[in-house]
Protein backbone atom coordinates (compact mmCIF):
# COMPACT_ATOMS: atom_id res chain seq x y z
CA UNK A 1 0.00 0.00 0.00
CA UNK A 2 1.01 3.31 -0.78
CA UNK A 3 0.02 6.30 1.85
CA UNK A 4 -2.34 8.91 -0.49
CA UNK A 5 -5.23 9.59 -2.28
CA UNK A 6 -5.46 7.05 -4.89
CA UNK A 7 -8.72 7.07 -7.22
CA UNK A 8 -10.15 6.79 -10.25
CA UNK A 9 -8.27 3.52 -10.61
CA UNK A 10 -7.30 1.39 -14.18
CA UNK A 11 -6.56 -1.79 -14.59
CA UNK A 12 -5.84 -3.74 -17.36
CA UNK A 13 -4.28 -7.80 -17.80
CA UNK A 14 -1.88 -8.49 -21.10
CA UNK A 15 -4.07 -10.76 -23.14
CA UNK A 16 -0.73 -12.57 -24.44
CA UNK A 17 0.69 -13.12 -20.84
CA UNK A 18 -2.49 -13.28 -17.92
CA UNK A 19 0.61 -12.36 -15.06
CA UNK A 20 1.25 -9.77 -16.90
CA UNK A 21 -1.16 -7.06 -14.83
CA UNK A 22 -0.78 -3.15 -14.92
CA UNK A 23 -2.98 -0.32 -13.53
CA UNK A 24 -3.27 3.29 -12.88
CA UNK A 25 -4.44 6.16 -10.06
CA UNK A 26 -4.72 9.54 -9.65
CA UNK A 27 -1.84 10.13 -6.91
CA UNK A 28 -2.89 12.94 -4.62
CA UNK A 29 -0.13 11.95 -1.89
CA UNK A 30 3.26 11.98 -3.93
CA UNK A 31 3.28 14.70 -5.99
CA UNK A 32 -0.44 15.05 -7.38
CA UNK A 33 0.04 12.78 -10.69
CA UNK A 34 -0.67 9.53 -11.58
CA UNK A 35 1.36 6.39 -10.22
CA UNK A 36 1.49 3.39 -12.58
CA UNK A 37 1.81 -0.37 -11.09
CA UNK A 38 2.83 -3.11 -13.16
CA UNK A 39 2.89 -6.81 -11.95
CA UNK A 40 4.82 -9.58 -13.27
CA UNK A 41 3.62 -12.24 -10.99
CA UNK A 42 -0.50 -12.50 -11.88
CA UNK A 43 -1.16 -9.47 -9.17
CA UNK A 44 0.83 -11.45 -6.28
CA UNK A 45 3.62 -8.19 -6.53
CA UNK A 46 3.99 -5.22 -7.59
CA UNK A 47 6.32 -2.21 -8.70
CA UNK A 48 4.99 0.80 -9.05
CA UNK A 49 6.12 4.46 -10.03
CA UNK A 50 5.19 8.24 -10.76
CA UNK A 51 4.41 8.67 -14.44
CA UNK A 52 6.47 11.02 -15.82
CA UNK A 53 5.32 14.47 -17.08
CA UNK A 54 8.55 14.63 -20.10
CA UNK A 55 8.10 17.95 -21.63
CA UNK A 56 4.66 18.44 -21.76
CA UNK A 57 2.90 21.80 -20.11
CA UNK A 58 -0.22 22.96 -20.38
CA UNK A 59 -1.81 26.49 -20.79
CA UNK A 60 -2.60 28.98 -18.37
CA UNK A 61 -1.53 26.28 -15.34
CA UNK A 62 0.99 27.03 -12.64
CA UNK A 63 0.90 23.81 -11.27
CA UNK A 64 0.08 20.41 -12.81
CA UNK A 65 -1.84 17.50 -11.70
CA UNK A 66 -2.85 14.05 -13.65
CA UNK A 67 -6.14 12.77 -13.83
CA UNK A 68 -8.68 10.16 -15.18
CA UNK A 69 -5.67 6.83 -16.40
CA UNK A 70 -6.82 4.46 -18.86
CA UNK A 71 -4.53 1.62 -19.49
CA UNK A 72 -4.15 -0.93 -22.38
CA UNK A 73 -1.45 -3.60 -23.56
CA UNK A 74 -0.28 -3.55 -26.81
CA UNK A 75 0.76 -6.98 -28.81
CA UNK A 76 4.17 -7.54 -27.49
CA UNK A 77 3.09 -6.68 -23.67
CA UNK A 78 3.76 -2.62 -24.26
CA UNK A 79 2.15 -0.74 -21.91
CA UNK A 80 0.12 2.18 -23.33
CA UNK A 81 -1.29 4.90 -20.99
CA UNK A 82 -3.63 7.43 -21.47
CA UNK A 83 -4.61 10.27 -18.90
CA UNK A 84 -5.07 14.09 -18.21
CA UNK A 85 -2.82 16.73 -17.49
CA UNK A 86 -4.20 19.92 -15.97
CA UNK A 87 -3.93 22.63 -13.27
CA UNK A 88 -4.82 22.31 -10.03
CA UNK A 89 -8.51 23.46 -10.39
CA UNK A 90 -9.13 21.39 -13.11
CA UNK A 91 -8.95 23.09 -16.51
CA UNK A 92 -7.83 23.66 -19.17
CA UNK A 93 -6.62 19.79 -19.27
CA UNK A 94 -4.82 18.19 -22.08
CA UNK A 95 -5.11 14.28 -23.00
CA UNK A 96 -2.14 12.65 -23.86
CA UNK A 97 -1.01 8.39 -24.36
CA UNK A 98 2.28 7.63 -22.98
CA UNK A 99 4.02 3.84 -23.31
CA UNK A 100 6.35 1.83 -22.35
CA UNK A 101 8.30 -0.95 -23.72
CA UNK A 102 9.87 -2.08 -20.32
CA UNK A 103 7.50 -2.22 -17.53
CA UNK A 104 8.32 1.45 -16.14
CA UNK A 105 11.94 1.47 -16.59
CA UNK A 106 11.25 3.75 -19.47
CA UNK A 107 8.23 6.33 -20.36
CA UNK A 108 7.97 8.06 -23.87
CA UNK A 109 7.58 12.00 -23.56
CA UNK A 110 3.54 12.53 -22.95
CA UNK A 111 4.26 15.98 -25.09
CA UNK A 112 4.96 13.27 -28.39
CA UNK A 113 1.61 11.70 -27.52
CA UNK A 114 -1.26 14.86 -27.00
CA UNK A 115 -3.87 13.63 -28.12
CA UNK A 116 -6.32 16.86 -27.48
CA UNK A 117 -4.85 19.99 -26.20
CA UNK A 118 -6.54 22.04 -23.12
CA UNK A 119 -6.65 25.81 -24.23
CA UNK A 120 -7.47 29.01 -21.97
CA UNK A 121 -9.36 30.90 -24.90
CA UNK A 122 -11.65 29.49 -25.13
CA UNK A 123 -11.55 27.23 -21.21
CA UNK A 124 -11.48 23.46 -22.51
CA UNK A 125 -11.05 20.43 -20.64
CA UNK A 126 -10.19 17.29 -22.85
CA UNK A 127 -12.10 15.11 -19.92
CA UNK A 128 -13.26 11.74 -18.61
CA UNK A 129 -11.48 9.13 -21.63
CA UNK A 130 -11.23 6.14 -22.50
CA UNK A 131 -8.11 4.27 -24.54
CA UNK A 132 -8.36 0.94 -25.95
CA UNK A 133 -5.02 -0.71 -28.27
CA UNK A 134 -6.41 -2.63 -31.48
CA UNK A 135 -3.80 -5.43 -31.05
CA UNK A 136 -5.47 -7.21 -34.12
CA UNK A 137 -4.76 -4.05 -36.26
CA UNK A 138 -1.27 -2.98 -35.58
CA UNK A 139 -1.66 -1.58 -32.24
CA UNK A 140 -4.18 1.36 -33.16
CA UNK A 141 -4.57 3.58 -30.18
CA UNK A 142 -8.15 4.15 -30.08
CA UNK A 143 -9.30 7.09 -27.01
CA UNK A 144 -13.01 8.59 -26.75
CA UNK A 145 -13.91 11.45 -24.48
CA UNK A 146 -15.79 14.31 -23.61
CA UNK A 147 -14.32 18.45 -23.85
CA UNK A 148 -15.90 20.01 -21.59
CA UNK A 149 -15.89 23.69 -23.33
CA UNK A 150 -15.06 24.81 -26.80
CA UNK A 151 -16.84 23.86 -30.39
CA UNK A 152 -17.19 20.48 -28.91
CA UNK A 153 -18.45 21.02 -25.92
CA UNK A 154 -20.18 17.95 -23.74
CA UNK A 155 -20.04 16.01 -26.67
CA UNK A 156 -18.28 12.30 -26.88
CA UNK A 157 -15.50 12.61 -29.61
CA UNK A 158 -12.55 10.20 -31.02
CA UNK A 159 -9.47 10.30 -31.74
CA UNK A 160 -6.75 7.49 -33.44
CA UNK A 161 -3.36 7.25 -33.84
CA UNK A 162 -2.63 4.23 -36.40
CA UNK A 163 0.40 1.78 -35.45
CA UNK A 164 0.72 2.89 -32.18
CA UNK A 165 4.14 3.85 -30.77
CA UNK A 166 6.31 1.64 -33.77
CA UNK A 167 6.04 5.10 -35.70
CA UNK A 168 5.43 7.62 -33.01
CA UNK A 169 2.49 8.82 -32.08
CA UNK A 170 -0.27 10.68 -34.38
CA UNK A 171 -3.68 10.78 -33.52
CA UNK A 172 -6.49 12.14 -35.68
CA UNK A 173 -8.33 15.38 -35.86
CA UNK A 174 -11.91 14.67 -33.14
CA UNK A 175 -14.76 12.65 -34.83
CA UNK A 176 -17.81 13.90 -32.81
CA UNK A 177 -19.75 10.37 -32.02
CA UNK A 178 -22.48 11.97 -30.19
CA UNK A 179 -24.52 13.71 -32.90
CA UNK A 180 -24.08 11.69 -35.83
CA UNK A 181 -27.98 11.32 -35.66
CA UNK A 182 -29.64 14.29 -36.91
CA UNK A 183 -28.68 16.55 -34.22
CA UNK A 184 -28.75 14.03 -31.70
CA UNK A 185 -27.66 14.58 -28.80
CA UNK A 186 -26.87 18.20 -28.83
CA UNK A 187 -27.08 20.26 -26.00
CA UNK A 188 -27.13 17.09 -23.76
CA UNK A 189 -24.54 16.30 -21.60
CA UNK A 190 -22.28 12.87 -23.23
CA UNK A 191 -20.15 11.47 -21.33
CA UNK A 192 -18.27 7.92 -20.23
CA UNK A 193 -17.30 6.87 -23.20
CA UNK A 194 -16.20 3.61 -23.53
CA UNK A 195 -14.38 0.44 -26.13
CA UNK A 196 -15.67 -2.80 -26.89
CA UNK A 197 -13.42 -4.50 -29.90
CA UNK A 198 -14.96 -7.86 -31.48
CA UNK A 199 -12.70 -8.50 -34.21
CA UNK A 200 -13.03 -5.63 -37.14
CA UNK A 201 -15.64 -4.32 -35.28
CA UNK A 202 -14.90 -1.61 -32.53
CA UNK A 203 -18.09 -0.22 -30.33
CA UNK A 204 -18.41 3.19 -28.60
CA UNK A 205 -20.94 3.53 -25.58
CA UNK A 206 -21.82 6.22 -23.41
CA UNK A 207 -24.51 8.13 -21.52
CA UNK A 208 -26.16 11.15 -22.36
CA UNK A 209 -28.16 13.20 -19.74
CA UNK A 210 -30.65 15.59 -21.50
CA UNK A 211 -32.53 17.29 -18.37
CA UNK A 212 -29.39 17.55 -15.81
CA UNK A 213 -27.88 15.12 -14.10
CA UNK A 214 -29.02 15.18 -10.86
CA UNK A 215 -29.79 12.44 -8.32
CA UNK A 216 -32.52 9.94 -10.50
CA UNK A 217 -32.65 12.17 -13.56
CA UNK A 218 -32.94 10.44 -17.03
CA UNK A 219 -30.06 8.89 -18.86
CA UNK A 220 -30.21 7.24 -22.07
CA UNK A 221 -26.64 4.67 -23.28
CA UNK A 222 -25.96 5.46 -26.56
CA UNK A 223 -23.82 2.55 -28.96
CA UNK A 224 -22.16 3.36 -32.26
CA UNK A 225 -19.88 1.06 -34.38
CA UNK A 226 -17.62 1.38 -36.74
CA UNK A 227 -16.12 -1.38 -38.91
CA UNK A 228 -13.18 0.36 -40.62
CA UNK A 229 -10.84 0.90 -37.52
CA UNK A 230 -12.08 4.35 -36.85
CA UNK A 231 -12.29 5.75 -40.17
CA UNK A 232 -15.98 6.18 -40.03
CA UNK A 233 -19.00 5.34 -37.42
CA UNK A 234 -22.83 4.30 -37.91
CA UNK A 235 -25.26 6.45 -36.14
CA UNK A 236 -25.75 6.12 -32.48
CA UNK A 237 -28.79 3.70 -31.35
CA UNK A 238 -30.39 3.99 -27.66
CA UNK A 239 -29.15 0.67 -26.64
CA UNK A 240 -30.63 1.44 -22.72
CA UNK A 241 -32.02 4.14 -20.47
CA UNK A 242 -31.41 4.24 -16.63
CA UNK A 243 -31.71 6.70 -14.09
CA UNK A 244 -28.23 8.77 -12.39
CA UNK A 245 -27.21 7.93 -9.55
CA UNK A 246 -26.02 11.18 -7.57
CA UNK A 247 -24.38 11.34 -3.67
CA UNK A 248 -24.94 14.46 -2.96
CA UNK A 249 -21.51 14.93 -1.08
CA UNK A 250 -19.45 14.38 -4.38
CA UNK A 251 -21.09 16.36 -5.99
CA UNK A 252 -19.71 16.40 -9.96
CA UNK A 253 -18.06 12.95 -9.72
CA UNK A 254 -21.58 11.85 -9.64
CA UNK A 255 -22.77 10.43 -12.94
CA UNK A 256 -23.75 7.27 -14.10
CA UNK A 257 -21.81 5.93 -16.95
CA UNK A 258 -22.86 2.84 -18.83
Amino acid sequence: AISGGQREESITVDPTNPDHVAAGANERGIGSTQTWYISTDGGRTFTNGILPNGTLTVPGTTTTLMSDPSLDFGSSGQLYYSALMHGGTGEPCTLFVSETANNGTNWTDPANGIVAAGSTSPSVCQDKEMMAVDRANNDNVYVAWTPQGGANDQLVVFSRDLNGVSDGFAFSAQTVLSTLGAGLNAGCLNQGADFALAGNTMYVAWTSFCSGFGDNAAGTVYVTKSTNQGGSWSAPVAAATLNNVDFTSLGFRSRSFP
